[in-house]
C-alpha cells in the first residue's frame, strides 16, 4: 500500500514537471512561430537589417548581444537532450553553458566599469569654466547695481540741491515745530 502512494507521487510530480515543460515549449513555439512562417527570401531581408543593427551598437552591446545568442542557442540544444534523455550533467553542452556564462560575466564587469567611468567623467568639474561663469555673473550683477547706485546717488544729491517747495499746511506744521 505504501509502495503504491509513492508511486502515486512521483507520478504526480512528473506530470506537473511534464506539463510544466509543455506550457514552457509551447511559450517558445509561439515565439518561434513569425520566424518559422516565414520565406526565406523575407528571412534574409530582415538578416540583412540586423547585420546593418548590428553596424550601430557599440562593441559592448554587439558583445551582449553575441552572448545572448550564444546562451539561447546553448539553452535550446539543452532541452532537447533533457527531452531525448541524455544525460545533461556529464554532456559537453554543460560546459559550454558554463563557458558562454563566464562570458557574460565578463562583458557585466565592463559594462559595470564603463558605467563607473561615464558616472566619474560626469562629476569632473571644470575650475576655469566654473570661474568664468562665475566671473561674467558677478560682473555683470556688480555693474547692474553699481549703475543703479549711481543713480539713486544723482538723485539723492539732485534733490538735496533743489529747494523744496511746500504746500501751505506743511509749512504751518515747520513753523509749529520750530
Amino acid at each position: 500500500m505504501a509502495a503504491s502512494s509513492s508511486s502515486s507521487g512521483v507520478r504526480n510530480s512528473l506530470i506537473k514537471k511534464l506539463d510544466n515543460f509543455e506550457a514552457q515549449l509551447s511559450s517558445l513555439e509561439e515565439h518561434l512561430k513569425p520566424l518559422m512562417d516565414t520565406d526565406y527570401e523575407e528571412l534574409m531581408s530582415k538578416m540583412t537589417q540586423l547585420y546593418q543593427v548590428l553596424l550601430i551598437l557599440s562593441a559592448l552591446e554587439q558583445s551582449e548581444l553575441n552572448v545572448s545568442l550564444a546562451f539561447t542557442t546553448a539553452s535550446l540544444y539543452w532541452m532537447f537532450l533533457k527531452t531525448q534523455g541524455t544525460d545533461v550533467k556529464t554532456h559537453k553542452i554543460k560546459d559550454e553553458i558554463d563557458r558562454v556564462k563566464s562570458y557574460m560575466a565578463r562583458i557585466k564587469k565592463a559594462s559595470e566599469q564603463e558605467d563607473a567611468k561615464t558616472r566619474k567623467r560626469d562629476v569632473v568639474l571644470n575650475k576655469d569654466a566654473a570661474a568664468r561663469i562665475v566671473k561674467a555673473h558677478t560682473t555683470e550683477t556688480t555693474v547692474q547695481s553699481s549703475s543703479k547706485r549711481k543713480a539713486e546717488e544723482a538723485k539723492q544729491e539732485k534733490d538735496e540741491e533743489e529747494p523744496k517747495t511746500t504746500s501751505g499746511k506743511q509749512a504751518k506744521r515747520c513753523k509749529k515745530s520750530a
